[in-house]
């Protein structure tokens, strides 16, 4: 397993928060984020460009009602078990 030096990681984690930041400003709630459904790619210059891929299992929220945030009904399960929050 690789770990990545903490500048990078803090670089990369600031990526992606900004990227589900712009999806749900859009109405758009990923529901599966985990490693493997971010890409990290390198320019030739050496700048990383972290993206986050697979919006399969999303939920789009429609304009009317995305302050309710109904995003999952009872008993019904969307994700990675693995990268599940408990609740």
């Amino acid at each position: 397993e690789k770990t990545l030096e903490s500048g990078r990681a803090l670089n990369v984690f600031h990526q992606i928060c900004d990227a589900l930041v712009h999806a749900h400003e859009q109405g758009v709630i990923h529901r599966d984020i985990k490693p493997a459904n971010v890409i990290v790619s390198t320019t030739e210059s050496g700048v990383e460009t972290a993206r986050i891929v697979d919006f399969g299992i999303a939920k789009i929220l429609p304009v009317a009602n995305r302050e309710t945030h109904n995003l999952t009904e009872t008993r019904q399960v969307f994700g990675s078990p693995h990268y599940m929050s408990p609740e």
